[in-house]
């Protein structure tokens, strides 16, 4: 018991840092940044890998690669992923937004990735 002690206080230490705005990505680039891990997504299902290959394969090639398209750090976008999903109202402006520029590209007919 007197171990555990210590562990749940670097726990809550470290889990109770103040996220800030200036710390995340600005919403107009996690919208481009998610628009394009959807459409990394879709062509990974559309190859019809076992779930757990998909889920692999779409962490180990297309992410670096969006991350690298994008100028961005996996911990950047990690913390800015859970800093929205964090405030609800906002990420769903986010996920509207992603999927009225999905829609406007796909009447376009230009998907580029």
């Amino acid at each position: 018991m007197k171990n555990l002690f210590p562990l749940l206080l670097f726990s809550l230490l470290f889990s109770c840092q103040k996220t800030t705005s200036k710390d995340v990505l600005p919403k107009e680039e996690m919208v481009s940044v998610l628009g394009d891990f959807y459409l990394a997504t879709e062509m990974v299902a559309m190859q019809r890998l076992p779930r757990d290959s998909s889920s692999l394969y779409l962490k180990s090639v297309y992410k670096p690669m969006i991350l690298k398209k994008h100028n961005i750090t996996s911990e950047k976008f990690d913390l800015s992923y859970r800093f929205y999903t964090a405030r609800p109202e906002e990420f769903y402006v986010i996920q509207k937004a992603v999927a009225d520029s999905m829609k406007i590209k796909h009447l376009r007919g230009r998907v580029n990735f």
